[in-house]
């Protein structure tokens, strides 16, 4: 260390543990520095709320008395995790954005869902909404809704749903987003009854498929038709000013 260095910079959180245990453990300036010991992103924006500085002498003392750290003596940006935290506030924007969209599909009245609702485990949706709502959070993992289901041998080894799953209902477009994101499984849905098939659920696709294909052929067709009276109505207008 350079003795030229008259003061460092220590995190404001652990002070405040140093004041209040008798045993605060290690300086842990991780608090405001990113894992190459450089500012964090995170904390980027209220920096100055996360860290204090302290005289050479007091963090000498403190630092042989508690041990931790990273030594901080001056603050410089992190251009990695700068990157890193860009790329995670696009994903983040992204998804919610997504999740959006499909909300407004689900509530629209010309839209009619074949399947059953999917169910996400509640612990794994409250993570991704953490995510997507707080920029300290990291993404979840992938979904794992195993805990849903239960293979009851009495009943010849049938999965089910089970009784007292905590869980959140999805409609399948949000299911296929969720899972292509993140991968993970298994599909599960509403029924209390035995868990549907692959064909079965093909079949609910092929309906869905189908009532989609129409009903952007029905879009199309009215809108065809609305030009072609737009168009008329054009035209009459038109005449009639050529001849007022």
């Amino acid at each position: 260390r350079c003795k030229a260095v008259s003061r460092f910079h220590i995190s404001r959180e652990w002070l405040h543990r140093l004041s209040t245990f008798a045993e605060p453990g290690p300086i842990t300036n991780f608090d405001f520095l990113c894992p190459h010991g450089l500012i964090s992103p995170r904390r980027a924006k209220d920096l100055n709320s996360y860290y204090a500085e302290v005289p050479s002498a007091a963090w000498d003392y403190l630092h042989q008395e508690f041990g931790g750290g990273p030594v901080c003596s001056s603050l410089q940006y992190c251009v990695t995790c700068q990157n890193e935290f860009l790329r995670l506030q696009t994903k983040r924007n992204a998804e919610l954005a997504a999740f959006k969209q499909l909300q407004k599909m689900e509530r629209s009245p010309s839209v009619r869902w074949h399947h059953p609702p999917n169910l996400i485990t509640r612990s794994w949706f409250s993570r991704w909404e953490r995510f997507v709502l707080n920029h300290d959070e990291e993404p979840p993992p992938a979904i794992d809704n195993s805990s849903l289901l239960t293979r009851p041998a009495k009943e010849g080894g049938v999965v089910r749903l089970k009784q007292s799953g905590n869980y959140m209902t999805f409609t399948r477009d949000m299911w296929l987003f969720f899972v292509n994101v993140y991968g993970g499984g298994p599909e599960v849905f509403l029924v209390h009854d035995h868990q549907p098939t692959a064909d079965e659920v093909a079949k609910w696709d092929e309906e869905r498929q189908r009532d989609l294909l129409n009903a952007t052929e029905d879009d199309l067709q009215l809108n065809v038709t609305q030009l072609t009276l737009d168009n008329g109505d054009s035209d009459h207008e038109d005449f009639g000013d050529t001849h007022s």
